[in-house]
């Protein structure tokens, strides 16, 4: 490996910027945010073709509740809340008004399944 001789700022630039986004449905019962994961954990592909994704599931985590990487690298984790009938919907991707949206349009797809 080669190291690179600069300062901070400019290996920053470097480093590929990510912006995440959140937000939860209220009065989504625990028991049914963890039936939707247990659901579709096993074909994340399903899910996101039901939510109206056409990008491929590169890789999924079920570590704390659904966490999917598409193959355009945006991360969507779905999750129950710990203390209240929420589901919590997390995004990351390369811009901040794509990680807003792809909260906006999975939430308000997930509550019709």
């Amino acid at each position: 490996a080669s190291i690179k001789k600069g300062n901070v700022s400019s290996l920053v630039t470097e480093v590929s910027k990510r912006f995440s986004a959140s937000d939860r449905v209220k009065n989504f019962a625990t028991a049914k945010s963890q039936g939707l994961i247990s659901e579709y954990k096993d074909d994340p592909s399903q899910l996101f073709s039901l939510l109206g994704f056409n990008e491929a599931v590169i890789n999924s985590d079920t570590t704390d509740g659904l966490r999917i990487t598409l193959a355009n690298n945006d991360i969507i984790h779905l999750r129950p809340s710990g203390n209240a009938p929420e589901l919590r919907c997390y995004s990351e991707t390369s811009d901040e008004v794509t990680a807003q949206a792809l909260v906006a349009k999975v939430l308000a797809k997930v509550i019709t399944l």
